[in-house]
C-alpha cells in the first residue's frame, strides 16, 4: 500500500534510511551504520519513516523493472541465436526452445487471466450500479 510522505525525517533517520535501502537486511544496515537494529525496527513501524522507506524502495524497483524490460529483446535474440545455431549442442538448442515455449505459454495464461479479471470487474461494477432489492 502506497503511503504519502507526511513529514521530514531527522538527520539520523535520513542516514539510517540511506543504509537501509542499500543493505540486504536490517541487521546489515545496523552493522554498517552503527544504528541499533531495534531502532530500525521502531522506525519501520513509524508511518512517516515507513512511507519514506516505501517511496525509496518503490522507486528502486521501478528502475530495476525498466532495466529488465529493456533487456527483453536481447534475451529473445539470444534464445533465437542459440536455437538457430547448428553448431550449438542439442541440449542447449532444446533448452532455448523449451524456454521460448514456456514463456509463450505463461504469456497466454496471463492474458487469459487478465481478460477474466476484466470481465469479473465489469460484472461487479454492474452489480454495484444496480443495487439488489430484497423482497
Amino acid at each position: 500500500m502506497a503511503h504519502e510522505k507526511s513529514g521530514k525525517l531527522t538527520f539520523r533517520q535520513q542516514l539510517g534510511l540511506a543504509y537501509l535501502i542499500t543493505a540486504s537486511s536490517v541487521e546489515e544496515a545496523s552493522r554498517q551504520s552503527g544504528i541499533p537494529h531495534s531502532t530500525f525496527w521502531r522506525w519501520l513501524r513509524d508511518p512517516n519513516f515507513a512511507s519514506h522507506y516505501e517511496a525509496h524502495t518503490a522507486g528502486a524497483l521501478e528502475v530495476a523493472g525498466k532495466r529488465l524490460r529493456n533487456l527483453t529483446a536481447l534475451a529473445a535474440n539470444t534464445l533465437q541465436e542459440v536455437m538457430e545455431d547448428k553448431t550449438a549442442p542439442a541440449g542447449s538448442r532444446a533448452a532455448a526452445a523449451r524456454t521460448v515455449l514456456e514463456m509463450v505459454q505463461r504469456q497466454r495464461e496471463l492474458t487469459e487471466i487478465e481478460e477474466r479479471l476484466q470481465q469479473l470487474e465489469a460484472i461487479a461494477q454492474t452489480k454495484v450500479a444496480r443495487p439488489v432489492r430484497v423482497a
